[in-house]
């Protein structure tokens, strides 16, 4: 619909489902409050099978639920700056799950616990890792005559990378090399045991090097909203990261101000319709960017819509916006 609802085409929840199923009108009766009557139409299904079917759905609400695991995969492997554990932990808003990564008090630190958004570290560990493991060069730089060359490695180190793209196999993996994950302020430390490594190559050569591997990447904290971000120093290294809810406003936008465009508006309905309509203008870079994941970090839907005076000329929304 034009007002941005939508009917039909939805798939049921299991509420609805169940409300569906439970309707006695199956085997020709009819409920009103807490009576049940006969009605005048006939049974579909037989009353044998309605018993069988309402004792599926009680055996289901007694059962109970097991409680569903948050994927973790830095968890025992990663610490802060000052040698702390970080532990994982989530919080919920409205209807959305956020992961963390907190780290662990004890006496001998005063300082207080980093809280770093999950997915902003695993994004940056799994990109560096698995850039490294599939670099050739690199990896001779660091094994040296230990990495023994032959026509599988390239596969095989292929292989390795692919892991890091699931929570389990990458937990399994930061095992296998010994991983140790280091978190500052500036700097995140990927060090991985140069033995371990050789194994997991099947590299079984005389020669090994000592010490730890460490990768090393440079990164900035910001603040955005009432959390951190953890982003790469570097503009050019930063990967796309897409934020649905600010794709999705600028659909909304779009909505409001056809809305405005189809016919008279009052009251309260008009006053919002006008505030998300005003997003319709943004400069056509400033929309490719977002709808691309190139924003800038601060740029949230909290902070787009609070930008009441977001001026009509492009430069001046780049300008206020971050872009420039």
């Amino acid at each position: 619909m034009q007002d941005g609802r939508i009917r039909g085409g939805i798939a049921y929840g299991d509420s609805a489902l169940r409300y569906l199923l439970q309707n006695m009108i199956y085997i020709g009766q009819v409920r009103h409050g807490e009576q049940v009557y006969e009605g005048e139409h006939e049974a579909i299904i037989s009353p044998d099978l309605w018993e069988a079917n309402q004792r599926l759905f009680d055996k289901a609400t007694n059962a109970p639920r097991p409680r569903k695991s948050l994927p973790s995969p830095l968890n025992g492997f990663l610490e802060d700056g000052l040698g702390r554990s970080m532990r994982p932990s989530h919080g919920n808003r409205g209807n959305r799950r956020y992961r963390y990564y907190v780290s662990q008090t004890s006496a001998h630190h005063a300082e207080a616990a980093w809280r770093l958004p999950a997915l902003d570290l695993e994004t940056i560990i799994q990109r560096e890792l698995a850039g490294f493991l599939n670099d050739q060069l690199r990896l001779s730089a660091e094994l040296g005559e230990a990495l023994k060359a032959n026509e599988g490695l390239k596969a095989v180190c292929s292989k390795l990378a692919d892991q890091v793209t699931n929570a389990a196999s990458f937990s399994r993996l930061l095992d296998g090399l010994g991983a140790r994950l280091v978190v500052r302020q500036d700097i995140i430390s990927i060090r991985i045991e140069a033995s371990k490594l050789l194994k997991q190559l099947a590299c079984t050569g005389d020669v090994a090097p000592e010490g730890p591997i460490s990768i090393d990447v440079e990164v900035q904290m910001r603040r955005r909203g009432h959390e951190l971000k953890l982003i790469y120093a570097a503009p050019e290294a930063r990967p796309a990261m897409r934020d649905d809810r600010l794709i999705q406003l600028l659909g909304q936008a779009r909505i409001a101000h056809q809305q405005l465009l189809s016919g008279p508006m009052k009251g309260t309905a008009k006053s919002h319709a006008v505030r998300m309509a005003r997003l319709n203008f943004l400069a056509p870079d400033i929309v490719t960017a977002i709808l691309e994941g190139r924003q800038p970090v601060e740029l949230t839907t909290r902070a787009l819509l609070r930008a009441s005076d977001l001026p009509m000329d492009w430069t001046g929304q780049r300008r206020m916006l971050g872009f420039l």
